[in-house]
C-alpha cells in the first residue's frame, strides 16, 4: 500500500473526484423545493380579481370556532342534567360526592352523546367558514349543511355579500369563493 489509507478508502477519494459540481446538486434541490412549495402551499385568502373575465375570487377558511359551538347548547343541557341525577342518585345511597368528580366521571359519555344528537339530529353534515367577500374584501360567514331537518347549502352555496350586495358562489370541498361573470 502506497500513501496511507487502505485500498478503499483510496477508492472512496478517487470517487469523489468524479463526482458532479455542488451547483448541480444546488439546482436540483432548489427546483424540488419550488415544486414541494408550490404542491404544500397555503392558498390565498386575499381576493383576486380578473379583468379580462369580470370574476372575482378568494379561498374562504373554515370556522373550527363556531362548528365546536354548535355543539355547546345541548353540551350544556346534558352536563346539568347528568350532574344533578348523579348526584340525586348517589345521594340516595347516602355517598355524597363531589360535583366535580360526578363530572370526570361523566365527561365522555357527555362527549359522546353531546356530538352523536348534534351531527344526526340537529346539525347534519355542518361545515361553517368564513372570510372575504371576493368583490370588496367585507368578511362574510357560510353555513353548509341542513338545521333541525330544513335543508340547508349542499355543495354549493350562493351567498349575497353583506356590504357591496354582490351575489358570489362559495364551493363546499374547497372553500373557494367566486362572483358571477359579469
Amino acid at each position: 500500500m502506497r500513501g496511507f489509507g487502505s485500498k478503499r478508502q483510496q477508492q472512496h477519494q478517487t470517487a469523489y473526484l468524479y463526482l458532479p459540481p455542488l451547483h448541480f446538486y444546488s439546482a436540483i434541490t432548489n427546483n424540488l423545493l419550488v415544486v414541494a412549495s408550490l404542491l404544500t402551499s397555503p392558498v390565498s385568502t386575499e381576493p383576486k380579481c380578473y379583468i379580462d373575465t369580470g370574476i372575482c375570487t378568494v379561498t374562504l377558511q373554515e370556522d373550527n370556532f363556531r362548528s365546536n359551538l354548535l355543539y355547546a347548547p345541548l353540551g350544556i343541557i346534558f352536563t346539568l342534567t347528568w350532574i344533578i341525577l348523579a348526584y340525586e342518585f348517589f345521594a340516595l345511597a347516602h355517598v355524597y360526592l363531589n360535583p366535580l368528580i360526578i363530572l370526570l366521571l361523566g365527561g365522555f359519555p357527555i362527549y359522546k352523546g353531546t356530538e352523536l344528537i348534534t351531527d344526526k339530529f340537529i346539525f347534519t353534515d355542518s361545515k361553517v367558514a368564513y372570510g372575504p367577500c371576493p368583490s370588496c374584501n367585507a368578511e362574510n360567514r357560510v353555513y353548509f349543511g341542513d338545521i333541525l331537518g330544513v335543508e340547508g347549502f349542499k355543495d354549493t352555496a350562493n351567498v349575497k355579500c353583506s356590504n357591496c350586495k354582490i351575489q358570489f358562489n362559495v364551493q363546499r370541498n374547497s372553500l373557494r369563493a367566486s362572483t358571477l361573470p359579469k
